[in-house]
């Protein structure tokens, strides 16, 4: 009976403790940065500028296009990087799993790849590709084409 009277008896300890982070963190942010002024404002800015900024790239739009135009293409560079990453890195790693042969072969070239981050492997693409469409799908297509070519490697040679 007492659970029916208290609508929020049914949160856990764990989301009660990440809702106070968030609103710690937040309160923080507002205090050192608008309040106290603590934190200079040209290198951190406060929330009310945030949401003003956020508000704008929402609303008004920033370079051509509104934030929502922003998302969506970020999503297609990621998704054609990723696509095109499955497309290879499966079938090699099939291959690979498959034949010692083919494995011997193509291996050392994942192996120069693997210690890498994606990210690492997109600032190499900006040097090689130079400012086009090319340089932002690199480190999409070696960090998928590596990790995937990995996973099915694994699956064909656990059996």
């Amino acid at each position: 009976m007492p659970s029916q009277l208290n609508p929020l008896a049914g949160i856990s300890r764990r989301t009660w403790l990440g809702v106070l982070t968030v609103v710690t963190l937040f309160a923080a942010w507002w205090l050192l940065t608008g309040v106290t002024g603590w934190i200079n404002p040209a290198r951190f800015p406060n929330p009310a500028e945030v949401a003003d900024a956020l508000r704008q790239i929402a609303l008004e739009g920033y370079g051509n296009g509104q934030l929502h135009q922003h998302v969506l293409h970020s999503l297609k560079l990621v998704l054609m990087g990723f696509t095109v990453a499955v497309g290879i890195g499966v079938p090699l790693g099939l291959l690979m799993g498959y034949s010692r042969k083919a494995e011997s072969l193509i291996n050392p070239a994942f192996l120069l790849l693997r210690p890498y981050s994606a990210l690492s492997l997109d600032s190499t693409g900006h040097c090689v590709a130079g400012l086009g469409r090319c340089r932002q799908n690199i480190g999409d297509f070696c960090g998928g084409v590596c990790a995937l070519r990995d996973q099915q490697l694994h699956r064909c040679t656990q059996y």
